[in-house]
């Protein structure tokens, strides 16, 4: 790339580049697939857009921009798909989050059907957040507004007090990003008629139940840049666009700090200097397989040179595996081994109930390896 007349030329690396003609098939095979595939394998996946777009891009859903949502889902398709359970055809106008679930359903469809001996069950929940001027919102429940973000005890990142709200069909789930999306807050600029004012954050948690449980996180993060000159802000507009871009410049100093705890493990990483980046801690240099899409339409040079950083963040994903149903199950393994245990130091210290602990003991070893035995054959 030669930015500037006379300038040197700049080269720059992606897994992927979407040109001016794709379409949002193109853009959803190496970057939307992939993110599914992750999810119901049991990691947490992230995927979020990051740059400006071209003006009126969201109203032109057929023009090759990376937009989350795309045209509204017909709503003969999703009456279809609630009544019936049926498959949902893909509408080629279509953004990332229907296909996203689309082929989400399918598969979840697929998989149980050629389990059904393991009675493979999935329960499915989102909720949908907005950071707007560093303050928390939902957006599937607007009168709640004391949200605040924390850490737990394994490192792993949450808004308390965030709503949940189960579906279990295509309609359901696309009925809810519908809902919050129009509670998103836009406004006019000299660039955009309906232009995002906010950061949005849209997660799903996917749990398979079968012999062991497994839960897929899957986030859908849209960050919004505002380019203050060409927008033309002023006044409350020039207050949410600066605000907006303190945090994704907040963000471009994590993932410098990233690059360079590669070569010094002690470098401090500064998460907690934007609710953004906080809430991004797990998505970057954490536990997450993590795409990142960069539509761009002005300061091109800017959102390459950034993406290009950010492919060099090395995360650390591994299946989530460790879920509430399974808690009751360790507990009762751990307390059978104790009574093992127990058995063994008896049978070993002798005495007049030696033999009965002997006895007992090698019951309780058949018990184990027959479970083995199971678990090898499935």
């Amino acid at each position: 790339m030669n930015p500037d007349k006379g300038g040197a030329a700049q080269q720059f690396t992606f897994d992927h580049v979407a040109g001016e003609n794709a379409t949002q098939e193109d853009l959803f095979e190496p970057a939307g697939r992939p993110i599914v595939e992750n999810c119901l394998a049991g990691y947490s996946s992230t995927m979020f857009t990051y740059g400006q777009v071209r003006p009126t891009a969201r109203l032109e859903v057929e023009r090759p921009i990376p937009c989350l949502l795309g045209s509204d889902v017909d709503k003969a398709d999703l009456r279809k798909s609630r009544v019936e359970n049926a498959d949902v055809e893909v509408d080629s106008r279509w953004g990332m989050i229907p296909r996203i679930f689309q082929l989400a359903f399918a598969l979840m469809k697929q998989e149980a059907q050629q389990r059904t001996t393991d009675r493979l069950t999935f329960a499915c929940t989102c909720s949908f957040l907005e950071i707007y001027n560093e303050h928390f919102y939902d957006l599937l429940n607007p009168k709640c507004t004391s949200l605040e973000v924390h850490e737990g005890p394994s490192g792993n990142v949450f808004v308390k007090s965030l709503s949940k709200h189960p579906f279990s069909c295509f309609a359901a789930v696309m009925a809810l990003v519908q809902r919050g999306a129009k509670n998103r807050r836009v406004a006019g600029t000299n660039m955009n008629r309906e232009s995002s004012r906010s950061h949005s954050f849209f997660t799903c948690n996917i749990e398979s139940t079968r012999a062991s449980a497994i839960a897929g996180l899957l986030s859908s993060t849209s960050l919004t840049s505002q380019a203050l000159k060409a927008s033309g802000a002023t006044g409350e507009r020039l207050k949410e666009a600066t605000s907006i871009n303190t945090s994704l410049s907040q963000l471009g100093k994590v993932i410098m700090a990233l690059l360079e705890s590669l070569k010094d493990e002690k470098r401090h990483v500064p998460y907690r200097n934007s609710k953004l980046t906080f809430l991004l801690k797990d998505s970057l240099g954490g536990n997450s397989k993590t795409t990142m899409v960069c539509p761009s339409y002005r300061e091109s040079l800017g959102t390459l040179k950034f993406a290009q950083r950010a492919k060099l963040v090395h995360n650390k994903a591994v299946v989530n595996e460790a879920t509430e149903g399974e808690k009751d199950a360790l507990k009762k393994e751990i307390a059978r081994l104790m009574v093992v245990g127990l058995l063994a130091q008896k049978a070993a210290a002798g005495g007049e109930d030696a033999q009965e602990c002997m006895e007992s003991l090698s019951l309780e070893l058949v018990g184990v390896r027959e479970e083995l035995a199971r678990a090898g054959s499935t």
